[in-house]
């Protein structure tokens, strides 16, 4: 470990991208809004969180228009849970 950041080994990384690609288990607890864009997952016994942005294409603010590709930069966070 270097500089307070866990390293992951590949594996485990690819099972992490995998639980995100088909996480299918919405509820109200972890996304109220229904907007499919935040979840809570487990792997390897440790949990994580995902949650997808979407930002002006300055990346200063949230979009007025998540639907326009051209004025809107999606994002993929992925967290543990107790480091959030």
């Amino acid at each position: 470990m270097t500089s307070g950041v866990a390293r992951l080994e590949p594996e485990t990384i690819a099972l992490i991208l995998e639980a995100v690609r088909t996480y299918d288990r919405f509820d109200e607890s972890i996304d109220p809004y229904g907007e499919y864009d935040m979840a809570r997952f487990t792997v390897g016994g440790e949990h994580y969180y995902w949650k997808i942005g979407y930002y002006d294409c300055n990346l200063d603010h949230h979009t007025r228009y998540p639907d326009d590709p051209s004025a809107t930069i999606w994002t993929l966070a992925i967290m543990r849970v107790d480091e959030y």
